[in-house]
C-alpha cells in the first residue's frame, strides 16, 4: 500500500467517514416525548444589558429616545441544570465523542411575584414624579410576541418573566429630557432583589 493511501486510511479510522445528515429520529437521542415542566428556583435577578434602537446596540451613555428605543434586558439566574450527555463512537472511528440530547423542557417556578417596582431618581412627567412606580409606563412581549403592558404581563405570565430573560421598554418618553437612574425592586414570596440601571440620558 502506498504511503499516501496508508495515511488517508489511518485518518479515516481516527476521524470517521463523514456521515450523511442524521435522520429526524436518532436512536442515540431517543424520543423524549412532549415538553414537560422543570420547576426551578430563582436565585438572582437583575439587568443583563441595556440596548437601544431597532437594530439593537449597547447603550454607552448617549442621549437616547426613551419611547420604544431603550431596551432593558432583565435576566434571572436559577438552579436549573441540564446534564443529559450520551457517549458514542463515530462510525469507523476509534475516538469517542460526547453530545447532548436536548430534553423538551419548559421552566416554571413555584415562587410567587408579590411586588415589581421601578422608580426613577428624577421626575418623569407630572403623573410620575421621582420615586413613584413607573411600571405602567413599560411594556414587554409574551412568548407569542404579543405586546403587553408590564402590569398586565406580571398578572398574566409572571412565571415566564421570572424564569426567562425578558425585555422591557418605555411606552412613552419623559416630559423633559434628563438623566435618570432607574431603581428596581422585585419581591418574591421567599426573597427579593434590588438593583439599578446606572445613569440613563433620556429624551
Amino acid at each position: 500500500m502506498k504511503p499516501i493511501i496508508k495515511i488517508a486510511f489511518a485518518l479515516l479510522l481516527v476521524t470517521g467517514i463523514p456521515a450523511c445528515e442524521k435522520p429526524a429520529s436518532d436512536p442515540l437521542c431517543p424520543d423524549l416525548g412532549p415538553p414537560s415542566p422543570s420547576t426551578v428556583k430563582v436565585t438572582r435577578y437583575g439587568i443583563s444589558e441595556i440596548t437601544t434602537g431597532s437594530i439593537e446596540g449597547s447603550y454607552y451613555g448617549q442621549e437616547v429616545m426613551a419611547k420604544d428605543s431603550l431596551a432593558i434586558h432583565l435576566a434571572p439566574k436559577t438552579d436549573y441544570t441540564v446534564a443529559e450527555h450520551v457517549e458514542r463512537k463515530q462510525p469507523f472511528s476509534l475516538i469517542n465523542s460526547a453530545f447532548a440530547c436536548s430534553p423538551a423542557r419548559y421552566l416554571v417556578t413555584k415562587q410567587k411575584l408579590l411586588e415589581f417596582n421601578i422608580t426613577s431618581s428624577a421626575d418623569f412627567d407630572a403623573e410620575h414624579p421621582a420615586g413613584t412606580n413607573l411600571i405602567d409606563l413599560f411594556y414587554t412581549y409574551d412568548k407569542k410576541s404579543n405586546k403587553s403592558q408590564l402590569p398586565a404581563a406580571i398578572k398574566d405570565f409572571a412565571s415566564d418573566l421570572l424564569v426567562y430573560e425578558s425585555i422591557i421598554r418605555f411606552g412613552k418618553s419623559p416630559a423633559i429630557p434628563g438623566t435618570h437612574v432607574l431603581n428596581f425592586k422585585v419581591v418574591l414570596d421567599d426573597t427579593s432583589f434590588v438593583f439599578q440601571s446606572g445613569e440613563l440620558k433620556l429624551k
